[in-house]
């Protein structure tokens, strides 16, 4: 979630449950601006995906016998 800017919480030993409701209020107050912060990065993350799966593919023998 931090990497494409939305809010999360670290479920650690540092966990806040006040931070967490925080974060939920603003989830919730906010979703216009959400969808458009993700609409917005969706093609970074689309070619992200594409790149990935052509690197994995890259590893497999061109004739599969």
């Amino acid at each position: 979630m931090e990497s494409i800017n939305q809010p999360y919480v670290d479920w650690n030993e540092n966990f806040s449950m006040d931070e967490l409701l925080a974060k939920l209020s603003d989830v919730w107050e906010n979703p216009d601006r959400i969808k458009r912060e993700l609409e917005e990065i969706k093609p970074q993350l689309e070619k992200m995906v594409i790149d990935s799966v052509d690197l994995t593919l890259s590893f497999l023998p061109a004739d599969p016998k």
